[in-house]
């Protein structure tokens, strides 16, 4: 007889135990993601707009950089129409100005544009001050995406060269 209350008591303390872990179930914050691969559009400018939507980045701040490194071949042309071979120029990263924003329902949608690089004088490059330049192309080299909080990235995304 005691064994079977010792058993009645057994089990529904192991019953209550369950029903108990059950009841308890930890809440678990979402990881942040793009909702859609983030694009690019190359404008008339010659600067790049990244545009994308963020989510699950809760309420708090963040901060968002879009920046590329660029490169142009540019042709100097003389009075006469004529010029050597275009020279490749490199520009250090160019970067829009960082935005803060604040997520609305946990989401960010937003646009950035880069560039165009300042690119250089025909007397900067050219044998004669009286040349013009011409640009041949220019190439946005590993354009990347931040978003961050507190200096950390919580969402980064590289883009593939874009050649205007």
């Amino acid at each position: 007889m005691v064994l079977l209350k010792a058993l009645i008591v057994f089990s529904a303390m192991f019953l209550i135990t369950i029903g108990l872990g059950l009841m308890i179930t930890p809440v678990l914050a979402a990881e942040p993601y793009f909702s859609a691969t983030p694009s690019i559009t190359k404008n008339s400018d010659s600067s790049i707009t990244a545009n994308f939507i963020a989510a699950a980045l809760g309420k708090k701040v963040a901060n968002i950089t879009f920046s590329s490194d660029a490169a142009a071949d540019i042709q100097c042309v003389n009075p006469g129409g004529n010029g050597p071979a275009p020279k490749k120029v490199e520009f250090s990263q160019i970067q829009n100005q960082s935005v803060n924003l604040k997520p609305e329902n946990g989401k960010i949608k937003e646009s950035l544009t880069v560039g165009p690089p300042t690119f250089p004088s025909a007397s900067a490059i050219c044998p004669n001050g009286n040349w013009s330049t011409k640009i041949i192309s220019l190439t946005y080299e590993n354009p990347s995406l931040q978003i961050q909080r507190k200096n950390s990235d919580i969402l980064k995304f590289n883009f593939e060269n874009i050649t205007q």
